[in-house]
């Protein structure tokens, strides 16, 4: 098992057409998102303009959590749909997919067979979660948007802030990851089998 903790500090936030983007994680670490030779990547985008078109993706596998704010998005001849607080929408990056609304995301692109999952947690403050790794596979991550946390897993304890992010490379074990929150706060969950 490995961790890697990065935290809100070490993050360089860039702009594009609808606002402001930050990558959390890539993967590999050699990776580049303009290259489109990563296996999967992890960011926030907050959307400062009314109506956003996404960047054509091809050969990338999408899934979008709205953070704050509400989105609606829409992939022509496909499917339109609202996203409130924590809902998802998964969808290829080759699709045509503009969206409306002021919304901060949560934002997993993967490629080739990986695939994942994005979940929203709110924890009160003093309150715990338990998650089987054995459930999650390869990798799993924890962004924390909002709050103080810990994280326990075997011998390990992470502390994060808001805005610092956790990836956790598991060895498929039945390890228990222990999220405790010192105030309430908000997490996003990311579970991505290879």
């Amino acid at each position: 098992m490995k961790l890697e903790v990065t935290r809100k500090r070490e993050f360089i936030p860039s702009q594009w057409s609808g606002g402001k983007t930050t990558q959390l994680a890539i993967f590999p670490k050699d990776a580049g998102y303009l290259d489109r030779n990563f296996q999967f990547r992890l960011s926030t985008s907050e959307l400062a303009v009314e109506e956003s078109i996404f960047t054509f993706l091809p050969g990338v596998s999408r899934v979008l959590l709205v953070l704050d704010g509400e989105l609606c998005i829409h992939h022509p001849g496909r499917y339109a749909k609202v996203l409130k607080k924590f809902y998802t929408d998964t969808f290829m990056g080759d699709w045509q997919t503009r969206s409306s609304g002021r919304a901060t995301d949560f934002n997993l692109m993967t490629t080739g067979s990986i695939h994942g999952h994005l979940e929203g947690i709110t924890l009160r403050k003093g309150s715990s979660r338990n998650i089987k790794l054995s459930e999650i596979h390869d990798v799993a991550g924890i962004y924390s948007f909002k709050g103080e946390h810990t994280i326990e897993v075997m011998d390990h304890k992470v502390e994060l802030s808001a805005g610092d992010n956790l990836l956790l490379f598991t060895d498929n074990k039945a390890d228990i990851l222990r999220i405790s929150s010192k105030t309430t706060g908000e997490l996003v969950l990311v579970e991505i089998q290879f």
